[in-house]
């Protein structure tokens, strides 16, 4: 699920040694724009959004990660 939107990780290392986590870019670029934008808007109105957001140091891979829990849950909602 999160791959199709393109916020699954992507790891290049070498033999033992990670070198490099990135994102994906196979997903759809559009789909990845608007999560993103939502991410932005979510972490002030969800007390939840917002302590995750706080856990990480660096705030693109905050905002990466309330993105991917966004679509997660979204995910959630729609299949229950």
């Amino acid at each position: 699920m999160a791959s199709s939107a393109g916020l699954a990780p992507k790891i290049i290392q070498l033999i033992t040694r990670i070198i490099k986590l990135l994102l994906s870019k196979l997903g759809h670029k559009r789909l990845r724009k608007l999560l993103y934008m939502f991410a932005l808007v979510a972490i002030t109105d969800s007390p939840i959004l917002m302590v995750a957001y706080e856990q990480w140091k660096t705030k693109k891979v905050a905002l990466v990660v309330v993105t991917r829990k966004q679509l997660i849950l979204s995910y959630d909602v729609l299949n229950q």
